[in-house]
């Protein structure tokens, strides 16, 4: 764990809460002295690196897990919502209203928006069905180059060849093409009217966000980042009210491990980490598991060989209720972030997701996930992560 004595840079303020059975961290970053960075793994839009990785590549005293990823087969790793890295889209959740955090530099905003996108040529409007995502069938989508080297599409499509620049530069007669060097590819389906498009013609990439119906809510054009988060924690120094109803059950109201980013009036940046411990029955923990406890607790393998069943019961049982750390619901998470003093706040990705990296080390106790690792302190990699870098 973190020391209180490991001495922190001015502008970092942590703490580590506990209280009744909750552990809590607390970060705040005074932006001042420090600027966030939003840090694909691998830097595309497939793949998992651990928070220490991306943290340590980016040479960050801090850093916390992001957005909410795919797990599994080949879409592992891609972010499930909208991912804008300094205007570069890794991932884009269209047309449905969804909490954001934004950013550009010091200036931040956590508001609901809905995006939309548009690709223009001539006096045409086209709107893709998706953004970085395989293609099914007849639809349109438009890949940007974090994708990967190529379109990855079957071959009986057809594809626009887009340079930096948004000028058409090939119009090729099969799928899978490689992606011009920070370019574009529209991919289309054969019953495309392909003359309509021009080779050398410039086309027009448009991302709309919804005008908010509120008076304070900013110009979204002015933030390079964007990140979502499910869902809005708290508005206006308010906690969103009915969290609790605001999707499924398990994952609203049931405490789990948690990840927020907050914003308070002063501009400062509050980032949380909550723990949380997956109580297990006893008839459930594996071999693997009961080894591993006792490893921890100093006993050597021939220690173990002598031991009767009943005192391996009687050390497993005291140390699941000892080790029984419960994480928040929404609606406590919300109250926490106006306590701590945020004026907005949002949340992120959490479960085994949720891990703080401060000063060369995590901080919190990962679990991973009660299907994932079975209470093994596994370190869950992560599809992105917000990292604190010094100006």
């Amino acid at each position: 764990g973190f020391a209180q004595s490991d001495i922190l840079p001015q502008g970092i303020v942590y703490e580590k809460q506990r209280s009744q059975n909750h552990i809590i961290h607390v970060l705040v970053v005074d932006l001042l002295h420090y600027q966030l960075e939003l840090v694909k793994a691998h830097n595309q839009v497939f793949g998992r690196e651990t928070i220490k990785e991306i943290a340590q590549r980016k040479n960050a005293i801090a850093a916390i897990n992001g957005g909410f990823f795919e797990i599994g087969n080949n879409e592992d790793g891609r972010p499930s919502g909208t991912l804008i890295i300094n205007r570069d889209i890794f991932a884009l959740k269209k047309n449905v209203e969804s909490a954001l955090l934004a950013w550009q530099d010091k200036k931040f905003y956590i508001g609901k928006t809905k995006i939309a996108l548009s690709v223009a040529y001539g006096d045409q409007l086209l709107l893709p069905d998706k953004v970085n995502q395989f293609v099914k069938d007849q639809e349109i989508v438009l890949y940007s180059h974090p994708w990967g080297p190529t379109s990855l599409t079957p071959y009986h499509r057809h594809e626009f060849l887009i340079n930096q620049d948004l000028v058409v530069i090939h119009s090729v007669e099969h799928g899978d093409n490689p992606i011009p060097s920070r370019g574009w590819i529209l991919s289309v389906p054969q019953s495309f009217p392909l003359s309509s498009i021009k080779v050398g013609e410039k086309i027009r990439l448009n991302l709309d966000f919804e005008k908010a119906k509120e008076e304070d809510s900013p110009n979204w054009y002015d933030f390079k980042n964007f990140i979502m988060g499910i869902p809005l924690l708290v508005q206006h120094g308010k906690p969103i009210l009915d969290l609790e109803h605001s999707g499924k059950k398990s994952f609203t109201a049931t405490p789990h491990a948690r990840t927020a980013l907050g914003v308070r009036p002063d501009g400062n940046i509050v980032m949380v980490v909550i723990e949380h411990s997956y109580n297990q029955a006893l008839n459930e923990i594996t071999l693997e598991q009961t080894a591993n406890v006792l490893r921890e607790k100093g006993y050597s393998r021939s220690a173990m060989d002598k031991m009767s069943l009943e005192e391996v019961r009687g050390i497993l049982q005291d140390h699941f209720s000892r080790s029984a750390i419960a994480g928040l619901n929404l609606s406590d998470l919300a109250k926490l972030m106006v306590n701590l003093g945020c004026e907005s706040a949002v949340n992120l990705d959490g479960g085994g997701s949720a891990s703080l990296f401060l000063n060369g080390r995590i901080v919190n106790t990962t679990i991973g996930d009660e299907d994932e690792a079975k209470g093994q302190k596994l370190l869950r990699p992560i599809s992105d992560a917000i990292v604190v870098v010094k100006r």
